[in-house]
Formats: C-alpha cells, structure tokens, sequence
C-alpha cells in the first residue's frame, strides 16, 4: 500500500474507528506521512481533507475528541482555518457550525 493510498484508506475508515489510541496512532502516522512521503504537490490538499474530516468528527458523538483534538491543528493548511483555529483558541471551544463540539483545556 502506498502512502497516498494508506492516506484514502483512512479517510474513509476514520469516521468508523471510536478506539482513542486507534486514532492517535493513526492521526500520528497521518502526521508524519504527510510531512514525509506524499508528493509536494499533495501536501495542502491532503492536509484540508484531513482538518475537514477531524473537525466533523468532533460533533460526532461519542467520539474520542481528545485524540482529534490534539491532532486537528496540525493540519492546518488553509487561511480559513487557521482564522478558525485564532477563533477556537480565543474563545477556549472548537465549534461546528456554531454549536461547541469540544472544550479546548
């Protein structure tokens, strides 16, 4: 399996998995394959896939939300969210749409 498609595998999969060290490997190795192995090229877009798809598992209840929580900045890779992370941080809660989904600590 290739980096690019280990990166869609999980994707897809990560909505599915509420185990919080699941997700804190996963998202870590997410982390570093992104930083290391996919094509340049391919860096931003993966980066905006996988905030958009932390940020929507934290309104998901019953999710691992620390897990997401700790690693939903680091893929920041767009002006819209990083004012959307000054906001967050400012007023200490991640929002979706409005409503709190996670009480930053």
């Amino acid at each position: 399996m290739t980096s690019v498609q280990y990166i869609d595998f999980v994707k897809q999969n990560l909505p599915c998995e509420n185990v919080e060290q699941n997700i804190s490997v996963v998202l870590m190795n997410l982390s570093a394959l992104i930083k290391n192995y996919i094509p340049q090229d391919r860096v931003h877009l993966t980066k905006d896939i996988l905030f958009e798809t932390c940020h929507s598992l934290l309104a998901v209840e019953g999710a691992p939300k620390d897990a997401i929580s700790d690693s939903l900045f680091g893929f920041v890779s767009k002006n819209e969210h990083l004012e959307m992370c000054l906001e967050w941080v400012k007023s200490s809660q991640i929002t979706k749409n409005a409503v709190c989904v996670y009480e930053l600590k």
